[in-house]
């Protein structure tokens, strides 16, 4: 997902977030994991909603270049599908991929 949102008079905030993992199983371990991965990451944090754990990343939009905002979506889903199996493994849940799956079998596609 990407979304544009004012910032002050003259600015915007283009935030690219992605669905990483869903139905995770939440635990302070979890949470710490998540928190020490950020440190780590060269792009983007993780966020954890409810049981659902999103990749997100802002960058200012007035000085952001075309080249760059593609390079961030590629960067943020790249590094969502580098995690999302190490999430599933150890926390439980399933990737959005699997979620998205899921959900066209059962509308019958």
């Amino acid at each position: 997902e990407i979304s544009v949102d004012p910032y002050g008079p003259e600015e915007a905030i283009v935030r690219i977030v992605s669905y990483c993992v869903q139905g995770v199983d939440v635990s302070e371990n979890l949470e710490r994991g998540l928190l020490e991965t950020n440190l780590d990451l060269p792009i983007g944090s993780f966020a954890l909603i409810g049981r659902d754990v999103f990749l997100c990343y802002s960058l200012l939009g007035k000085t952001t270049e075309r080249r760059s905002l593609l390079d961030a979506i590629a960067a943020v889903a790249n590094t969502s599908d580098e995690y999302d199996d190490l999430i599933v493994a150890k926390f439980g849940g399933k990737t959005a991929l699997e979620r998205l799956n899921e959900e066209e079998s059962d509308s019958g596609e």
